[in-house]
C-alpha cells in the first residue's frame, strides 16, 4: 500500500511537470498554487470588466460619429438656407423671385427633417430612448403626417428626453446622445431649425420681407446652437480616443500579470523536466 501512494505521487508528479512543458501553464487544478488561482480569477475577472468597456468605447465613437457627420449636415442645410434668406430680403428681388426661393427653402426644411431622422446601426441618433421610433415627422394643416415639405405647417418630436450613457471605464460614464429636446431641434421651440425654416418658407412666399428678416436672425441663432452640439460631440469624441488608450494600456499591464502568475517559464520547465 505505502509502494501504491509513492508511484501515485510519482505519477502526479511527472504529469504536472510534463503538463507544465506541454501546456505552459503552471496552474492546473486550485490545488497546484491557491493563492495563484484567485489572482489569475481576480485578473480576468478585471479584463473582463474592461473588455465590456472597451466594446462602450467603439460602439460610443460609432455613435458620435455618426452624429457629427449629421449636425454637420444640418449646419449645410442651415448655411444654404442663410444664403436663401439674404437673397430673399434684398429690396430688389421681386414676388416671383422671392415665391421661387419659398420653394428652395421648402426643400431644406425636408433636408433638415431627414437629418433629424439619421439613424446609425438601425437606432435614430435624436431620439432618446426611443431609438426604435422616428422622432420627428411633418404635419399638415389638418394634423395629419406628410413628407411633402411645402405641406408641413408644424413639426412634432415622438422621442423622450431619455439621455444614453455608457460606461468609459469602471465608474467613469459619458452620455453619447442628442435628444430631440434641444432648443434648435425641440419643435415646440421657436428657435427650432423647424420653426425657422417654415417661417422662411411661409415669408418668402408671401413676399414678406420683415417676415424673412426676422428669421434670417433665428436661423443665426440656430446655426450657432448646432455648432455648440457639435464642439460638445467632438469634445466627447476625445475623451472617448484617451479613454480608450488608456484602457489599452491597463489591459497590456494586466494581460503580463496573468501571464505572469499562470505561465511557466519554458526554459526552465524544459530543464527541470528533463533533469528528471
Amino acid at each position: 500500500r505505502s509502494a501504491l501512494r509513492y508511484l501515485r505521487r510519482t505519477k502526479i508528479y511527472y504529469c504536472t511537470k510534463y503538463n507544465k512543458t506541454q501546456f505552459g501553464k503552471r496552474i492546473h487544478r486550485p490545488s497546484d498554487d491557491p493563492f495563484a488561482v484567485e489572482r489569475s480569477l481576480d485578473l480576468r475577472s478585471d479584463l473582463q470588466a474592461l473588455e465590456a468597456c472597451s466594446r462602450n468605447i467603439s460602439l460610443s465613437r460609432d455613435w458620435l460619429s455618426a452624429a457629427d457627420v449629421t449636425l454637420e449636415k444640418m449646419t449645410d442645410v442651415l448655411i444654404r438656407a442663410r444664403s436663401v434668406g439674404l437673397r430673399g430680403a434684398d429690396d430688389s428681388m421681386g414676388t416671383e423671385a422671392r415665391q421661387a426661393m419659398s420653394e428652395e427653402a421648402a426643400q431644406l426644411l425636408g433636408s433638415a427633417l431627414q437629418a433629424a431622422n439619421t439613424t446609425s446601426q438601425g437606432r435614430y441618433l435624436f431620439a432618446g430612448y426611443k431609438i426604435d421610433r422616428v422622432p420627428f415627422a411633418g404635419l399638415d394643416v389638418g394634423g395629419e403626417e406628410t413628407n411633402n415639405p411645402a405641406e408641413i405647417v408644424s413639426v412634432v418630436y415622438n422621442g423622450d428626453s431619455g439621455l444614453i450613457v455608457r460606461e468609459l471605464e469602471p465608474g467613469v460614464d459619458i452620455q453619447i446622445n442628442v435628444t430631440g429636446q434641444e432648443p434648435w431641434l425641440d419643435p415646440t421651440q421657436n428657435s427650432s431649425v423647424f420653426s425657422v425654416l417654415i417661417d422662411l418658407r411661409d415669408t418668402l412666399s408671401a413676399d414678406d420681407r420683415d417676415g424673412v428678416t426676422d428669421a434670417l436672425q433665428r436661423l443665426d441663432e440656430c446655426i450657432t446652437m448646432v455648432g455648440q452640439t457639435r464642439a460638445v460631440a467632438g469634445a466627447r469624441v476625445q475623451r472617448l480616443d484617451l479613454a480608450a488608450d488608456k484602457l489599452a494600456s491597463v489591459t497590456l499591464g494586466l494581460e503580463e500579470l496573468l501571464s505572469k502568475t499562470e505561465d511557466v517559464d519554458m526554459a526552465e520547465a524544459v530543464v527541470n523536466y528533463s533533469q528528471q
